[in-house]
């Protein structure tokens, strides 16, 4: 068993051994901290160009975008794309871009894209998105425009672009 003697000399000894570790640690803070103030970076100042864009519409009213940097001007680019090129893509990555393809991030390019994908079966583009059935032969003549993807951007404007498909249960009040 441990005398009271001996255990307040253990105490003692602890306390003294923080108490030391204390005072080494704050100083070697400090001269860290002094060490670290001495040393500046010098960060130039960096200003970046303002860039200036004018939408133009020219006799067609088709928008024409100009601007740029510092007098470079640039315009919109007929073949940018939000989605990879179909060819690019893998058949299950394919199957998803024409299941579920959002048309309002689409560019004009990429709605092309889309149409292409239903060039073996206009039956399935007919049942699932009736109103680009109109689109696709305009596809076909090389006849796009921009007003045609905003008007299907238009008509979906929520982000579900499913047809609703009735069973011929459901239908036979119609007919």
């Amino acid at each position: 068993m441990i005398k009271y003697d001996q255990l307040s000399f253990y105490l003692i000894l602890i306390l003294i051994i923080i108490g030391v570790s204390f005072l080494i640690g704050t100083n070697i803070v400090n001269i860290v901290d002094k060490k670290l103030s001495n040393i500046s970076i010098n960060m130039p100042n960096i200003t970046l160009p303002t860039p200036t864009f004018t939408v133009h519409m020219d006799e067609n009213k088709n928008p024409i975008m100009t601007g740029g940097f510092n007098e470079k001007h640039y315009t919109i680019n007929d073949n940018a794309t939000y989605y990879k090129d179909p060819a690019q893509l893998n058949e299950k990555q394919r199957l998803k871009l024409k299941e579920r393809g959002k048309f309002n991030r689409m560019t004009l390019q990429d709605y092309k894209n889309w149409l292409g994908l239903f060039h073996d079966d206009i039956y399935e583009l007919s049942r699932k998105y009736p109103q680009c059935v109109i689109h696709y032969g305009k596809y076909m003549e090389g006849k796009l425009t921009n007003e045609d993807l905003i008007a299907i951007q238009s008509i979906n404007k929520s982000n579900t672009y499913k047809v609703k498909s009735y069973s011929a249960e459901t239908s036979n009040h119609l007919i």
